[in-house]
């Protein structure tokens, strides 16, 4: 599930945000005159989710399911959008 929040800044401080944002782990996904969408991925899964999927699924999958619990949840689960928006 991805977590979307807004950002209103003024037309001078846009730019000056967007490489904050940068430096701290976005990346752009898209960018126009007025508005500038960042992107970032989660991370990788509690270590207690890893302990339940390993418990259940080590002896059939060897650590397959672990693989796709820490995909599933960067890629998916804890993804997270900025929308950069000026306002006047």
């Amino acid at each position: 599930m991805t977590t979307t929040s807004v950002m209103r800044v003024s037309q001078e401080k846009f730019e000056r945000v967007i490489d904050d944002k940068i430096v701290e782990g976005w990346n752009i996904k898209a960018q126009g005159e007025r508005v500038t969408v960042l992107e970032k991925p989660g991370g990788w899964g509690s270590l207690l989710g890893h302990l339940v999927v390993f418990v259940c699924t080590f002896w059939w999958a060897f650590f397959i399911g672990n693989a796709a619990y820490a995909l599933f949840t960067h890629f998916y689960l804890d993804k997270q959008e900025l929308y950069i928006k000026v306002d006047e």
